[in-house]
């Protein structure tokens, strides 16, 4: 693992490569970890910051000795890149599979200390006979959202799973309006958040991930041991139903630990009241300065993404009853906390007392469902 830190960042993984994490599988179940060492992180951690902070200085020093000229090549760079994948974002055509293996996504991943424990029971691509869609559902939405993006889009060195191989990642439409970063998700093959995206990804075959909470959600979390999800954005529910797919319960433990929002926002807060405001009228959060290791820098928390069991979908409903909506979304609620209480109950086991150390909160994680915006803390 250290020989393959030293290796260059932008080398892609072969298919005959060896893994540079290493896989446990447990008898009693589909639990399977991808373990990363201490000194992996460390190193990491170290690559990831000096990264952060080299671009930001570079960033800094050429707005202050050239604002014009850096102004104008940052605009040429936007301009070449939204003609050359003009309106092809909604579909994912331009995913490239070298993108998504590079060496770099596992550093980062190791940064996060990220692990994936999957606990549906399901793998279609193993055998044929599950021709299943599925809409995996990951809670929280972060300011990064390093869970969905390292679990499902850029999964590095280790390779595509049953949930990633033909999965379209969705993400927020700002992300495709942005220079660099607008690159970054064509190039992982995601896809606008928008019902004609995700239909259009369902219709083709493929499965789909996204965070069904939104901006609000974002807004709405702090570190703590407790997630906060927002409740009352059900049109993923909808969609789940119209198309017949079957939603899998995703949860990013640790995603609200890597940025916290200054000034920090309580429910009887002025701060607060100022952003509900600014999110109704402009769909953003502010003001909100997000800071993890330093400001605009993420903290090296521990992220594990826990898949749980998919609900069953037996059939469509082409038009399905706001009655219908609650009902699935009470599953999803029910399946979200039966995921929750299933993990922390197999991390009693002393075989997997990493995931006790890495997330020292982990009995006491609880889930806070706000179907109200408007009692939202």
């Amino acid at each position: 693992n250290f020989l393959s830190m030293a290796t260059p960042l932008l080398e892609p993984m072969s298919n005959n490569e060896d893994k540079t994490t290493s896989v446990h599988y447990s008898s009693s179940s589909s639990f399977y970890i991808h373990k990363q060492e201490a000194y992996s992180k460390l190193v990491s951690q170290i690559t990831v910051i000096s990264c952060f902070i080299v671009f930001y200085l570079i960033l800094l020093v050429a707005v202050i000795l050239h604002p014009i000229y850096t102004i104008l090549i940052f605009l040429f760079i936007y301009l070449i890149d939204f003609i050359t994948s003009f309106k092809r974002e909604k579909t994912g055509e331009l995913r490239r599979e070298w993108f998504r293996f590079l060496k770099a996504w596992s550093i980062c991943r190791s940064f996060f200390s990220f692990d994936v424990v999957d606990m549906s029971t399901v793998h279609p691509f193993s055998s044929s006979s599950d021709a299943h869609q599925y809409m995996f559902c990951v809670v929280p939405h972060g300011f990064l959202s390093a869970g969905h993006m390292f679990g499902f889009g850029l999964v590095g060195s280790s390779g595509d799973s049953w949930f990633t191989k033909k999965t379209k990642v969705v993400a927020a439409s700002v992300l495709f309006k942005s220079p660099i970063v607008r690159r970054l998700c064509v190039w992982m093959g995601a896809i606008v958040a928008s019902s004609s995206s995700i239909r259009s990804a369902f219709s083709e075959g493929y499965n789909v991930s996204l965070c069904p909470g939104g901006i609000w959600e974002l807004a709405a979390n702090q570190p703590g041991d407790q997630i906060n999800i927002c409740g009352f954005h059900t049109g993923f529910i909808r969609l789940a139903l119209q198309h017949g797919v079957k939603i899998v319960p995703v949860i990013a433990i640790g995603e609200n630990n890597t940025f916290q929002q200054c000034p920090r926002a309580d429910e009887s807060s002025m701060w607060w009241s100022i952003r509900s405001w600014t999110l109704q009228k402009i769909g953003l959060p502010l003001p909100s300065i997000p800071y993890g290791w330093a400001p605009f820098i993420p903290s090296p928390t521990s992220i594990t993404l826990v898949i749980g069991k998919p609900i069953e979908q037996e059939r469509s409903v082409e038009n399905p009853t706001g009655g219908e909506i609650n009902r699935k979304y009470e599953e999803f609620s029910e399946a979200l906390i039966t995921t929750l209480s299933d993990f922390q109950e197999q991390t009693k086991d002393p075989s997997h007392s990493m995931f006790r150390e890495k997330h020292p909160y982990l009995d006491s994680l609880s889930f806070n469902f706000m179907r109200d915006r408007s009692k939202m803390p």
